[in-house]
């Protein structure tokens, strides 16, 4: 017993040295696996952060494509009501053309006939005739006037020469003061008179004074 040996730490720390090298690959391993997560989790915020900027991007570019679709729309709405409008207001053009031009022939024939008529001997002669037979008639008319018309009275208020006897005719001129007329008769209180720029008529014998004076008597 005395001559064994007592046991050495070298045995000991060979048993031990695989524990403490399994430790050390351990720590080694969580320091990798903790730098690995490090480095990793960056990438990974910011691929999540891209995805959201992508996904607002889109909602954004579909919001901007709906509004310009809806402008595109309307503006095809206003053309088509432009297009109706122009097609509306040629068609009143062309009806507006086609009446002048109907207007245009129908003078031109107007003038052509005219122009026929005035060169035919026979009506220049028919037309010269009733020409100088109208003003005979006329200038007779008013030579007759001024042979027959003898004034006897004056207007001394404006009033109106009517037809007949009734304020409801329509009167057929106004005499104004001064006016002087010939009397032919008396009706009611209306004077039938002759008038000569507007020919016979009625009207109130209170505005009518003579023209001959009144003969007085010597005292």
């Amino acid at each position: 017993m005395r001559g064994s040996n007592p046991p050495t730490t070298e045995s000991g720390g060979a048993h031990g040295r695989p524990q403490y090298l399994i430790a050390l690959g351990g720590i080694a391993v969580g320091l990798m696996i903790a730098t690995v997560i490090w480095l990793t989790k960056p990438l990974v915020t910011e691929d999540k952060h891209e995805s959201y900027q992508t996904k607002s991007a889109e909602v954004i570019t579909s919001a901007e494509i709906k509004k310009t679709n809806d402008k595109i729309a309307r503006l095809n709405q206003s053309m088509e009501m432009l297009t109706e409008t122009i097609s509306n207001m040629d068609a009143k053009f062309k009806r507006i053309l086609v009446i002048a031009d109907s207007k245009t022939d129908v003078e031109n024939k107007n003038a052509n006939t005219l122009q026929e008529l005035s060169t035919d001997p026979a009506v220049k002669s028919s037309v010269f005739d009733e020409e100088s037979s109208g003003k005979s008639r006329a200038d007779n008319a008013e030579h007759e006037t001024q042979q027959a018309f003898t004034p006897t009275h004056v207007v001394n208020a404006r009033i109106n020469l009517r037809p007949s006897m009734s304020l409801d005719t329509t009167p057929i001129a106004i005499l104004d003061i001064g006016t002087k007329v010939e009397y032919i008769s008396e009706t009611d209180g209306w004077y039938y008179v002759n008038t000569r720029p507007h020919g016979k008529g009625w009207c109130s014998s209170d505005y009518l004074s003579s023209l001959q004076p009144a003969i007085q008597e010597a005292p």
